[in-house]
């Protein structure tokens, strides 16, 4: 900082929080267009317990994220609002409004997810790296290392390993294929095996299928509601198209 003034230092310091805090109101405000769209029909979608859409809160205790991992499914009409309210505020499996500890999430085996991710800067390429927002639906859940997926299986982690399942998308995955997630099960109910002969390691990471692989699209791109609504269409598309291939 030597060659630079005090008002100088100042002057950037200032200019660098503003810029900081406009980018994570942006990509706050378009998290929140995407799950109000996603929630419409055809095909509502909403937040999975256990997945935290984790607002950049830049006033108190600031929290910059590297990235947004989130997962979306079929909407519970059923549900209590109550517990849809929950969602935003869960952390590690505590809710915010009454900090009641809620029973573990759970993946069902056959039942697909919409697995989304928003890259906003890559530590280990900063240079290369752009704000990205990746998306796919993801089916038949297994074991890593069950070659051969049972049907009615429940699979319980504990709520901070959801974030982990989005993390897996890769635009370079192609259509059936299966990928390896770093979302650990805590618990299988169902089936005729369970847990066993899984070790500690990897062999208890949660595994599914990507019907039609993964999708990415520069978020610079989706800087209007008609992109936006562009978007939510070509995702509404790939869910009921991955219900046809599986």
């Amino acid at each position: 900082m030597s060659d630079i003034s005090r008002e100088e230092f100042a002057k950037a310091v200032a200019e660098t929080v503003g810029s900081v805090e406009h980018l994570y109101k942006e990509v706050d405000r378009f998290f929140s267009g995407l799950r109000a769209d996603l929630s419409e029909s055809p095909n509502p979608l909403g937040l999975v317990r256990g997945s935290s859409f984790g607002k950049s809160r830049l006033r108190d205790g600031r929290k910059i994220h590297y990235e947004y991992p989130v997962l979306f499914g079929p909407i519970n009409l059923d549900e209590d609002d109550e517990d849809n309210e929950d969602l935003d505020d869960e952390d590690d499996g505590v809710s915010g409004s009454s900090r009641k500890k809620l029973p573990d999430p759970e993946v069902v085996s056959e039942q697909p997810l919409l697995a989304v991710r928003v890259t906003i800067y890559d530590p280990e390429s900063p240079k290369s790296s752009e704000p990205t927002f990746h998306y796919a639906v993801c089916s038949d859940w297994s074991l890593a290392n069950d070659p051969q997926p049972e049907t009615g299986l429940r699979f319980l982690l504990k709520a901070h390993m959801f974030s982990r399942i989005p993390k897996a998308l890769d635009s370079k995955v192609e259509k059936g294929q299966r990928v390896r997630t770093q979302a650990r099960v805590n618990k299988v109910i169902g089936g005729k095996k369970g847990l066993l002969g899984a070790k500690k390691g990897t062999e208890r990471n949660l595994s599914c299928r990507l019907p039609l692989g993964a999708k990415r699209i520069p978020l610079f791109v989706l800087n209007d509601p008609e992109q936006l609504e562009k978007l939510v269409q070509d995702i509404k598309d790939m869910w009921s198209r991955s219900a046809i291939e599986n």
